[in-house]
């Protein structure tokens, strides 16, 4: 039916008006009361014409805040027109949904009206506040992949230098033994904190191999339940034949530890928590992940005191931690997301205040058979000695000191250079002999790549081994991660390289 007051508008104006997609209303402008709407207007709200004719905004509830009407007059008043502003509505499912409210005065048989047309903008801002986040969360990644590398040579010398100090000791000071175990242990929870911020910006140095995930929570059961303790019941509802991943194991490792930890403090009085494994195949995985890829879901859900929206918007920036002072650094989720972003996944959240919370991860299939090899503790690195004749390439002042410490205490002759070029006029110098050349991979001028290709155009058989605090990706670009190229991330200590230097001119 045509309202008599809309058919003066004209025939071209009518069809605009019946046939828009968008939701478009005429009121009078004063009281507001509804002339005539659009089919589209109807099928929105869910009424039909009759329940909608007379009566106004307010009276049928169309906007989350009753206010905005008057702001709309006041505005029609002054400007006779509002473009584009951001209104909340008013569903019955109590969905956010927003819209862009555009209207003019119109003059309808000498009587002012207001023409207005409702577009929805919900997904539109969905998406801008996805890219917002996104680009916030990359702007902190490459400002933690920044810092990884000072901070990491720093470590390298507080680490080093702690346990040369505690060896020197040789249990004749139990004080200054205890003292120096102290600063150990800060140094490498820095280490790991180190860590956990480079997962977050996904850059940290990763191995990735074929993982059965049902296996690695299986591996783990015993640890986990400790860790929540007697008063949360954990259970394991694991899918059959679960398809591989293609992961790196420590950091899976690292995921269920700091899911079960979050779980854990979110239940102080107890409750269950429960791990579950799915295959999504492609068809069902196309709407959380938009690929169409098959995946492997890991769904962590506890009974505990969920998570508020505000919370929740926040939950994956680093940093950010709801626990008191000295309970939580704030990196725990924000390194979950790191790591399974960096491994082609996504992160999903469901969650209410009082009603617990269900963090989904999904991964995508990997081809082939997922390997089970034991997890067996690393052995305690060994010193081990030798008289080879060694390069040390590296431009930090304090790491160079430590590695050529080490490599001389160890019995090696050590040739020593600050960069690159420097390399190479010690080489051109008195380098015939040299069997292995130690070096950082991003140092000023020449890279140590660069550095290695050239010195093996005269030493062939020359062996190498990179160190580095930078980022996987930055060594990444290097060529550094290629297979077979030895690499030792820092922060290592003085037993840690010369380890790995005897193993390498071994063969290993």
């Amino acid at each position: 039916m045509v309202s008599p007051d809309l058919a003066t508008l004209g025939d071209w104006a009518l069809v605009a008006f019946q046939e828009s997609p968008d939701p478009i209303a005429l009121t009078r402008l004063a009281g507001g009361v509804m002339v005539a709407v659009n089919p589209a207007f109807l099928r929105r709200i869910g009424l039909p014409e009759e329940k909608v004719l007379g009566r106004t905004t307010d009276e049928l509830g169309l906007w989350r805040d009753p206010g905005v009407r008057n702001r709309i007059v006041d505005c029609l008043r002054r400007d006779g027109v509002v473009r584009d502003l951001e209104i909340d509505g008013n569903p019955p499912d109590g969905s956010r949904v927003v819209f862009a409210f555009t209207a003019r005065v119109v003059d309808v048989g000498g009587v002012p009206h207001v023409l207005s047309i409702s577009r929805d903008i919900t997904e539109r801002k969905r998406l801008e506040e996805q890219v917002r986040q996104a680009q916030k969360l990359d702007s902190i990644g490459r400002l933690a992949g920044g810092i990884a590398h000072d901070f990491n040579n720093i470590l390298t010398a507080i680490l080093s230098s702690a346990e040369a100090l505690k060896e020197g000791l040789g249990g004749r000071d139990a004080e200054s033994a205890r003292e120096l175990e102290q600063i150990l242990a800060a140094g490498w929870r820095a280490r790991d904190l180190t860590r956990q911020l480079l997962a977050f910006a996904r850059k940290q140095v990763i191995a990735p191999v074929l993982l059965d995930l049902n296996q690695v929570i299986r591996s783990s059961e015993t640890l986990f339940q400790r860790v929540l303790g007697e008063d949360v019941r954990m259970e394991t509802e694991l899918a059959p034949d679960l398809w591989p991943v293609l992961c790196d194991r420590g950091q899976v490792d690292q995921v269920l530890m700091n899911l079960v930890v979050n779980a854990r403090d979110a239940m102080p009085t107890g409750g269950s928590l429960v791990v579950r494994t799915a295959n999504v195949p492609g068809a069902a995985s196309a709407g959380a992940a938009g690929d169409g890829r098959d995946r492997v879901r890991l769904v962590v859900q506890d009974s505990g005191t969920g998570i508020s929206p505000e919370v929740r918007a926040h939950l994956f920036e680093p940093f950010f931690t709801t626990k008191p002072p000295g309970r939580g650094t704030g990196l725990g989720l924000a390194t979950v997301y790191g790591i399974v972003t960096q491994s082609g996944g996504d992160v999903r959240v469901q969650s209410e205040p009082g009603g617990g919370t269900s963090l989904a991860l999904s991964l995508p299939r990997a081809a082939g058979a997922a390997a089970h090899p034991p997890r067996d503790d690393p052995a305690p690195a060994r010193r081990s000695s030798g008289h080879e004749c060694l390069l040390v390439v590296e431009d930090d002042e304090r790491v160079r000191a430590v590695a050529v410490r080490a490599l001389s205490e160890s019995g090696y002759r050590v040739l020593v250079a600050e960069d690159g070029a420097a390399a190479l006029e010690v080489v051109r110098r008195e380098g015939h002999g040299i069997e292995m050349v130690v070096t950082d991979v991003v140092m000023p001028g020449l890279s140590g790549r660069a550095v290695v290709d050239a010195l093996r155009v005269g030493l062939p058989g020359l062996k190498a081994l990179y160190v580095s605090g930078y980022s996987g990706e930055e060594i990444a670009e290097r060529g550094v991660l290629d297979a077979g190229v030895h690499f030792l991330q820092k922060p290592f200590t003085p037993a840690m390289l010369v380890e790995r230097v005897r193993a390498i001119l071994d063969g290993g």
